[in-house]
């Protein structure tokens, strides 16, 4: 079975590949080029994957506060191991929300914040309000934890019913980036759940 840091490499080469593909990349100066590719290559130097940060641990404790104080609940330990590998990306209609942008000193990104989106989700369905935490999505599913037992699901995107529960953290964060990274699945990535909000 691979691993997360197998996935994570995956996603921080497709990234980089990316990045080197793009006009902006292109259109940059030689000498800035250059920089861009020096940081790139220290980055995976120092045992970084390029392009795909992880959280700092104060962005995480101002999350946590923020989620206190705008929604209400206590957040789940396991996000922090969440951000920690990764601070949110989005590729192939596959979205694992980030830190909010206003909470850190970092550019604003493109990525859905974790506060923002739950404000939203649970004023959009008022029944998954202080049940569930929305962490991230696709077109076919929300990824969720039940706040209850600290439980990870994939909730069906349009009755938000429940369709998968993930052998924990870790495997909802291995199948989000295998979905990515448009992967087969390996195995039994989490198990069929009985309909239901539970």
């Amino acid at each position: 079975m691979h691993t997360i840091r197998d996935y994570l490499k995956e996603l921080s080469d497709l990234f980089v590949s990316d990045l080197h593909a793009s006009a902006y990349y292109r259109g940059l100066p030689p000498a800035e080029r250059a920089r861009v590719d020096r940081r790139l290559i220290n980055d995976a130097a120092e045992g970084f994957f390029p392009l795909v940060p992880g959280a700092l641990a104060s962005d995480v404790e101002l999350l946590a506060e923020e989620v206190e104080a705008r929604l209400g609940i206590e957040m789940p330990a396991a996000l922090e191991f969440l951000l920690g590998e990764i601070d949110g990306f989005v590729e192939n209609g596959t979205t694992f929300y980030s830190i909010d942008t206003e909470l850190t000193e970092g550019e604003p990104a493109a990525r859905p914040g974790i506060v923002a989106e739950n404000e939203r989700l649970w004023h959009d369905v008022p029944e998954l309000a202080k049940r569930w935490l929305a962490v991230g999505d696709n077109e076919l599913s929300l990824f969720a934890c039940r706040l209850d037992d600290e439980s990870w699901w994939a909730l069906d995107r349009s009755s938000f019913t429940t369709q998968h529960q993930f052998d924990g953290p870790e495997g909802l964060l291995r199948f989000m980036l295998r979905t990515a990274l448009r992967l087969p699945l390996e195995g039994a990535e989490g198990r069929v759940a009985d309909p239901g909000l539970n």
